[in-house]
């Protein structure tokens, strides 16, 4: 079974970068009498870093995670420049977690946490569908006391 992260969240993470931004211009914009140019210089910068973030590196990230559920373990795939890969049995899952900011819970989105033995793997976006069908999934195969 592939898993895949919610279309809405490609839209979630531009608008948490333009939140930073605006952020950032507000601390701009009161330093401008203390830095003059420096202020109007780092914002050009910062900018220019946000749109190249905004067009190429956000729908890049998205596009490059790959969740695959095969005979009870579950991998994950992510990464632009620096491709890295999980992998966790569902029977060695201590503890899932489903979690819901209130954005997320708008748009129909919920982030997973598997707790593993000594370690955390974390499904950022998933949509609310495949979460909770990951859970079902998940209740299914851990071990019993």
């Amino acid at each position: 079974m592939k898993l895949s992260l919610a279309k809405k969240a490609l839209l979630l993470w531009r608008i948490w970068l333009m939140l930073i931004c605006a952020a950032a211009g507000v601390l701009f914009y009161a330093l401008f009498p203390l830095l003059g140019n420096g202020a109007v210089a780092a914002g050009i910068f910062l900018g220019a870093i946000a749109l190249w973030l905004f067009f190429f590196w956000i729908p890049g990230y998205h596009s490059s995670f790959q969740i695959q559920l095969e005979a009870g373990r579950l991998s994950l795939r992510r990464g632009v420049f620096l491709h890295l890969e999980h992998s966790a049995s569902l029977c060695a899952v201590l503890l899932l977690q489903l979690h819901q900011t209130p954005l997320q819970r708008l748009m129909g989105i919920a982030s997973v946490t598997l707790c593993l033995p000594g370690s955390r793997l974390h499904l950022p976006d998933l949509s609310l569908d495949d979460a909770q069908q990951l859970l079902r999934l998940w209740k299914t195969y851990r071990r019993r006391p």
